[in-house]
């Protein structure tokens, strides 16, 4: 069997040096034996003689060169030996041995080892990760901008039977939905019976991608100034009632302003502001993590991104996985199917173009960050109709702690005179205007009896 040459120096490519080395003189040089270095050079150098800048030699045309092919192919093959070194002979049945592929696979573990114990490993793997989740965030949010949750802005739309009516009507009610919900259509058809009436249209808040303040009053000053009634009622259920609020603020410097109407003339009026377990700060929500918008979405907004429907769906799951398992991290126990439930619920319901999009849920949460409960209660006119909807027992409300709103809410009234009535909903829980519509609605029109009752008596007094 043949011997294998092995070198002990770097391997070099002989791609391109496949020409038979030939001499000065056109004699071709013998191949030398495996083994041996090249002889001592016994044939006379060819001497270009003296270089003159005037008499430059033209190059080679295929090789570029200024030098003879034959010198040229010398050089060449004097590099190529010079770059291989000795040559060693080596059985070939011990080339492919397991003793040399285990050497050659410690050699490379060593070249990697060496390389992750460099300062700038880490760097760069913590930089790779973090540019991999950032393109994934914004893979995710433009997608989901596109085929889920198309760009769309706030509008109000007209609910119930004044939808059909041209007449006029001297009362406008608005209702804003909280928190995940996309519209107050569902709260404004349980409360029909106490919010609509033959004098009133009834318009649900309809939010958008976001939740935008100057989007929103701009709306509002159309449908104002279109239907101008002469009375508004709002109603804010969960953290819609800040958003309502802001309107009120908004409404009274708009279109309550007394210097902007001449002496006797009759002004618009806010009549009744129902706030159902709306929340004064972001300290009245229970959950941290509910009021951060969770830590995918809270992540998204620290790198500019706001993710899109997967990072939704992780969110969800992550805020509900009580319902979906138990024991404590990492040692999670894991229901297979209360997990495909919550995953077919959080699909069905909040990843389609009606559902609630990761940005607004993150804008709805930035309510409650920046709601001043303070500067814009003092904005409302003394003896403005202020009612809290709250449940019996406020330990039933887990999004809010309702008992720390009415201190504040109660408080906040007594300074600026506003005439503020907080109702005990029996067996209610956070913003159930829906499930207990019956125990809602009877609350409300008593309360209406009663401020009727009292506006008659101050008539005459």
């Amino acid at each position: 069997m043949d011997d294998v040459l092995v070198s002990d120096a770097p391997v070099a490519s002989m791609a391109g040096l496949t020409q038979t080395p030939v001499r000065g003189d056109g004699e071709v040089v013998p191949e030398r034996p495996a083994g041996c270095r090249p002889a001592a050079r016994t044939d006379p150098v060819v001497d270009a003689g003296p270089v003159d800048a005037q008499q430059h030699r033209a190059p080679h045309p295929a090789t570029g060169s200024i030098l003879e092919p034959a010198v040229e192919q010398r050089h060449s093959f004097d590099r190529v030996v010079a770059t291989v070194g000795n040559l060693s002979a080596v059985p070939a049945a011990a080339a492919g041995t397991s003793e040399i592929r285990r050497d050659r696979c410690a050699a490379a573990a060593r070249r990697r080892a060496g390389g992750r114990s460099r300062w700038w490993f880490v760097f760069v793997l913590l930089t790779a990760v973090a540019a991999s989740g950032y393109v994934v965030l914004r893979t995710d949010q433009q997608v989901s901008a596109i085929v889920v949750w198309p760009t769309a802005g706030s509008q109000f739309v007209e609910w119930g039977e004044s939808v059909d009516d041209s007449d006029y009507r001297s009362t406008m009610t608005i209702v804003a939905a909280g928190l995940n919900r996309k519209s107050g259509n569902l709260v404004a058809a349980a409360l029909s019976p106490s919010l609509s009436g033959p004098d009133t249209r009834v318009f649900s808040l309809v939010y958008g991608s976001g939740i935008y303040d100057e989007d929103v009053e701009a709306k509002f000053d159309a449908l104002f100034q279109r239907y101008q009634p002469r009375r508004l009622v709002l109603y804010g259920n969960s953290m819609g009632g800040d958003v309502l609020l802001n309107i009120a603020g908004h409404f009274q410097r708009r279109f309550a302003d007394p210097r902007q109407y001449p002496p006797g003339h009759l002004m618009p009026q806010i009549d009744t502001i129902y706030l159902d377990c709306t929340p004064m700060g972001v300290a009245d929500v229970r959950s941290a993590a509910r009021a951060r918008a969770d830590f995918l979405t809270g992540l998204s907004e620290t790198v500019g991104t706001d993710g899109g429907a997967v990072t939704r769906l992780a969110g969800e799951l992550l805020v509900q996985r009580k319902q979906w398992s138990t024991g404590p991290y990492p040692f999670l126990r894991v229901d297979g199917h209360r997990f495909a439930y919550k995953w077919s619920e959080v699909w069905r319901e909040k990843l389609n173009p009606t559902g609630v999009s990761t940005a607004l849920v993150r804008d709805q949460y930035g309510v409650i960050r920046r709601f001043d409960a303070a500067r814009v209660l003092a904005q409302l006119p003394a003896g403005t109709d202020l009612v809290y909807l709250r449940p019996e027992v406020g330990a039933d409300d887990n999004t809010v702690n309702v008992d720390q709103v009415e201190t504040v809410l109660t408080r906040l009234a007594t300074a600026d005179d506003l005439d503020l009535r907080v109702i005990d909903i029996p067996g209610g829980s956070h913003a159930s205007a829906i499930r207990d519509a019956g125990r809602y609605n009877a609350a409300m029109l008593a309360h209406q009896l009663d401020a009727t009752r009292s506006r008659v008596v101050n008539l005459f007094r």
